[in-house]
């Protein structure tokens, strides 16, 4: 089992937005949680990524507490894909957002092969301010791919994405996931789950 979850549970000011949530994901697994907007789905993905702390409950990625582990290795050990960033005063190339995954987990990245492999090396050099949503989407997906991660949290993936795209993209996390790793994935699209 690469990630279990028990009875967690998150409070975002004054709202209860997830209470007693428990699962279990293996290697190999796509998990898609589906549900309409504001019904937790993003606070439980940034909870499965570390960047919020449960209030009670556990999170375990292989076998080790998820808040215990220093930033690097949780970084090696998960990768979080958010729902939305918005373009504008990010002028960092796509090629660096993604050469950037060797920073974050100390392993050289293969940033051309990854760009490939998602159908935007022609993308490489422009900044993310220039792009699309669909492709700024796509450049953050090949970031969170080039870290090789244990667990692939990736919220919203087909948003903003073209026919084309969208299925590119999930037979992409298809692939993470024959790789070994454990895929979750937040969608209110029923059809991409």
């Amino acid at each position: 089992m690469i990630l279990r979850v028990h009875g967690v549970e998150v409070r975002l000011g004054s709202v209860e937005a997830l209470r007693g949530v428990s699962l279990e994901v293996s290697g190999g697994e796509v998990l898609a949680v589906l549900g309409p907007n504001g019904a937790g789905k993003t606070t439980l993905l940034r909870t499965l990524a570390g960047v919020l702390r449960p209030r009670a409950g556990v999170v375990y990625v292989d076998g080790r507490l998820l808040h215990g582990l220093p930033g690097r290795e949780r970084a090696r050990l998960v990768a979080y894909v958010p729902p939305y960033i918005g373009g504008e005063g990010f002028r960092l190339r796509v090629r660096d957002v993604v050469s950037m995954a060797s920073h974050a987990v100390g392993h050289r990245v293969d940033v051309e092969r990854v760009l490939g492999e998602l159908g935007i090396g022609h993308l490489a050099g422009r900044g993310l301010d220039e792009l699309s949503s669909g492709e700024r989407q796509l450049a953050l997906i090949a970031h969170a791919l080039a870290r090789r991660p244990r667990v692939l949290l990736v919220d919203e993936p087909t948003a903003f994405l073209d026919l084309a795209n969208r299925v590119r993209v999930l037979r992409i996390l298809r692939s993470v996931a024959d790789s070994g790793a454990a895929v979750v994935m937040a969608t209110h699209d029923f059809t991409s789950a």
